[in-house]
């Protein structure tokens, strides 16, 4: 059995994504009214982008870059913690980490693979003050909606089953064991 990351996995996703921004609607507005009081202005856009809707786009866009590195560099630590073999690549305008090796892993395993980056990034913005810590936040929760999707994907299978990631998304190893 195949979990395949397709449009229709993509398009649940941006619905989730969707989901998470109505629900953060107020951190989000927060973070705007922030970055207004106090904006973050690009010393060499000020001249050309006076408007700071535009000048904020720019920031949030910047600030994606090193969100995604760092997220991915969390999931491939947490592939190496159980021993896996990592590649980095892109897929579109998706960065992606993918475990090589073909090493079966537990549930367990996957699911803190997968969710590691929303966890500890979502810990870290705790302690960056201001609207700054927010972005970070927000940014990296509306990322991460397919690794969500997927962790609670997980749950549907049997007990004990493994699995194996690939580069159209993971197999299932389904196990012989029944829970007690």
């Amino acid at each position: 059995m195949s979990f395949i990351l397709n449009w229709k996995v993509h398009a649940k996703c941006f619905i989730i994504a969707l989901g998470i921004a109505v629900f953060l609607y107020d951190k989000i507005f927060a973070i705007l009214t922030g970055y207004c009081e106090k904006p973050l202005i690009i010393w060499c856009f000020k001249e050309l982008l006076p408007e700071i809707y535009i000048n904020f786009m720019i920031v949030v866009v910047s600030a994606m870059i090193p969100i995604t590195v760092i997220h991915e560099m969390l999931h491939g630590f947490a592939y190496k913690l159980f021993g896996g073999q990592l590649k980095y690549g892109f897929r579109g305008f998706y960065v992606y980490t993918m475990e090589v090796s073909g090493r079966p892993m537990a549930r367990i395993q996957f699911c803190i693979i997968l969710l590691a980056p929303v966890l500890m990034i979502s810990f870290i913005s705790l302690f960056i003050t201001g609207w700054i810590g927010d972005l970070v936040f927000v940014l990296n929760l509306l990322g991460s909606s397919a690794d969500i999707y997927m962790a609670l994907g997980l749950l549907k299978y049997e007990y004990g089953s493994k699995f194996i990631d690939r580069t159209y998304g993971y197999d299932v190893i389904k196990s012989n064991c029944k829970p007690k």
